[in-house]
């Protein structure tokens, strides 16, 4: 479709306007009414998601997403994590939740992918486990990452029983669907509970939305 310059005083047609105006401007409509004979090129705007999307002659492919989903969650106190049990953290306050993806009401240890915003996310998280002492000893400290309660990924860390805390970080990228959710994990073996110290901005748990899949 060529580009038309429009003269002073010309009379403006139905065809320009179907033609020219509106397929050459940016559209703005919802995911459930986008143009249905869309020509390559054409740009809309969808504000149920927030999302820029321009047509590439077979699909819509995503441009760029306005405030895209993402959330930083922590705890102000610390969690105590049994002998060789893996144990879901629970989050008690948010740094910033866009999207309402956490909630410390319902289902505190889970952030969850919004309605319409599936993609590639990325996630991070950092724990630190107090020191094995009294009676504890070697053993193993671990972060898991956990999609819809399934692990998907971990980083371990040992510890020669020292007294020193440990702290374990994990981080990743991951395709997930709108209504999938993330959880942390821990898990230690030192032969006594361990708390997971709250210092130094630890622990945290984030995730954002990189992009589409």
């Amino acid at each position: 479709m060529a580009f038309k310059t429009f003269v002073s005083e010309e009379v403006l047609a139905s065809a320009d306007v179907n033609t020219y105006l509106m397929k050459q401007a940016v559209i703005v409509c919802t995911s459930g009414t986008r143009p249905g004979s869309p020509n390559e090129g054409m740009t809309i705007y969808e504000t149920d998601t927030d999302t820029y999307r321009g047509y590439d002659g077979a699909a819509w492919q995503e441009i760029f997403m306005l405030n895209p989903p993402r959330c930083h969650i922590t705890r102000t106190s610390t969690q105590s994590i049994p002998d060789g049990v893996q144990t879901t953290v629970t989050w008690q306050s948010s740094s910033y939740n866009y999207r309402n993806m956490w909630s410390s009401g319902s289902n505190p240890s889970r952030i969850t992918v919004p309605a319409g915003m599936g993609g590639l996310y990325h996630c991070a998280a950092t724990l630190e486990y107090n020191n094995s002492t009294p009676g504890g000893g070697d053993g193993t400290r671990t972060v898991a990452l956990l999609l819809n309660g399934s692990i998907v990924g971990r980083s371990i860390q040992q510890n020669t029983g020292t007294g020193q805390a440990t702290r374990v970080f994990y981080v990743r990228e991951i395709v997930a669907s709108p209504g999938d959710y993330f959880e942390i994990a821990a898990y230690q073996n030192s032969g006594v509970s361990l708390p997971i110290n709250v210092v130094q901005s630890t622990p945290f748990f984030q995730v954002r939305r990189v992009g589409p899949a």
